[in-house]
């Protein structure tokens, strides 16, 4: 609320993780980072003001996390990279420029950065390392040229990633990809290659895409198709996620409201079955 102190410092939250100390932080769209104070129920705000006890070296920041031994991360444009320092209450800038999407950490810890450019990097903190993974569109264990906007994680440890041309997983043993893409004369494929959010739950990868929503089933590779009209209208899914009792809920661009896939898990059940 603008004026009043201690409240959320911006509208346009891009990230939300909880630190090693059990403390909340939000990395904000032209705000910065703010942490919340559970003590008082108010925000502590850390901006690009340098004068000021903590700062995040740039204001527009796309997403924050924490890796595998308890570093906190952020990114976002111009900054690229900032770790915090809990001794001196601040954030210090890692350089690297251009402009990152976001941050994902994986069951081992492994930091996944989004890029603005198609392939992927992955701080790997037991090598303290980042290894880059660069676009290649006739090498198939690669990248291809799609900018990669959505990651998850199924209980396998395989990386899951959707881009604008379509989607792969990464096997962090061989760590090679597998493309996957719309198939037109193949129903066992993806509906759009146009893959916004990515969730899995139970052995199901649900997939938004541009053409609706896919559910694919890992184990038997199987995939399975609900329209665009699950919401009663014409309309793109840009998010999915769970809630607190596992139910699927996406959310619609036309009208950003969320209404439950319950229904959808037990006709995919039912289609595996057929």
């Amino acid at each position: 609320i603008p004026g009043v102190p201690g409240s959320l410092g911006g509208k346009k939250i891009t990230g939300i993780c909880e630190d090693k100390n059990g403390d909340l932080w939000l990395s904000i769209y032209s705000a910065g980072i703010d942490k919340y104070d559970r003590a008082s129920g108010t925000f502590i705000h850390y901006t690009n003001i340098f004068s000021a006890a903590a700062s995040t070296g740039s204001s527009n920041i796309n997403g924050i996390g924490v890796d595998g031994t308890g570093v906190l991360w952020a990114c976002g444009f111009g900054t690229s990279l900032a770790t915090f320092d809990y001794e001196k209450n601040k954030f210090t800038n890692k350089g690297g420029g251009g402009w990152l999407r976001g941050l994902f950490t994986d069951s081992e810890g492994w930091l996944w950065i989004l890029q603005n450019d198609p392939g992927i990097s992955v701080y790997v903190p037991v090598e303290n390392k980042i290894i880059g993974f660069p676009p290649d569109k006739n090498d198939l264990t690669k990248p291809g040229t799609g900018v990669i906007g959505s990651i998850a994680e199924d209980k396998w440890g395989t990386i899951w990633m959707g881009t604008e041309t379509g989607m792969y997983s990464f096997n962090k043993t061989t760590k090679f990809f597998t493309r996957y893409k719309n198939i037109p004369s193949d129903t066992n494929s993806l509906t759009n290659n146009s893959v916004d959010a990515l969730a899995y739950y139970n052995d199901v990868l649900w997939i938004a895409t541009g053409g609706g929503l896919d559910a694919y089933s890992i184990s038997e590779k199987f995939f399975r198709h609900f329209k665009q009209n699950i919401f009663g209208i014409n309309t793109v899914i840009a998010a999915i996620s769970q809630d607190e009792n596992k139910n699927l809920t996406g959310v619609e661009v036309a009208k950003i409201r969320s209404k439950i896939l319950k229904t959808l898990q037990g006709k995919f059940n039912a289609a595996l079955k057929e």
